[in-house]
Formats: C-alpha cells, sequence, structure tokens
C-alpha cells in the first residue's frame, strides 16, 4: 500500500465486499459492497443507500459473454440516473478527503 502512495494513487480497492464502505481506515484497502453481477444487487444497493455510499464493482472483460451483460449493466446505470436522489461521483473524488 506505502508503494501505492508513492506513485500516486489516492485509493485501492480491495475484493472484499462489506455494507459499509466508508468511512474506511485506509483509502488504499477501501472494499466495494458488491459486484455489479450480484444476484443482490439491488437489495445491496437499497441498503447501503440509507448509509449514503454504494460502491459496486465490475470488469469490461466480463461483459464479454455478450451483449446481453451489458444491456443489464446498462439498465442499471439507467435507474441511477433516473433517481434524482442519486448523485454519481467518481472514486477518487469520494476518498479525497480521506487520505
Amino acid at each position: 500500500m506505502q508503494l501505492l502512495r508513492e506513485a500516486g494513487f489516492v485509493y485501492a480497492r480491495t475484493t472484499e465486499n462489506l455494507a459499509r464502505v466508508l468511512p474506511c481506515a485506509d483509502t488504499m484497502a477501501l472494499h466495494s459492497n458488491c459486484h455489479f453481477m450480484s444476484p443482490e444487487f439491488w437489495n445491496i444497493f437499497e441498503a447501503a443507500r440509507s448509509r449514503g455510499v454504494f460502491y459496486f464493482l465490475g470488469h469490461s472483460y466480463e461483459m464479454m459473454e455478450g451483449p446481453k451483460l451489458w444491456r443489464e449493466y446498462e439498465d442499471k446505470l439507467r435507474r441511477f440516473v433516473a433517481d434524482p436522489d442519486i448523485e454519481w461521483v467518481n472514486v477518487v473524488d469520494l476518498v479525497a478527503d480521506r487520505k
């Protein structure tokens, strides 16, 4: 983690999913709430929403299974965009004041 700091990174994500991602003890060990393909995605989102931060992960290479996954991902994003109470932020901005 120190090498990441020295290289100028602001955060690094772990592979652990937690119900509460912020505050975190060290931004070089930031956890996520869930993977974008989790069958519990919306339940986890609703629980995290009450805590103010929902941080999910995914990788574009996972979409190589075909257009169905892209559509599912885009549908999730559309649902977020349609909700005026949701603010999409970059992770860097989310953790910037927590270094």
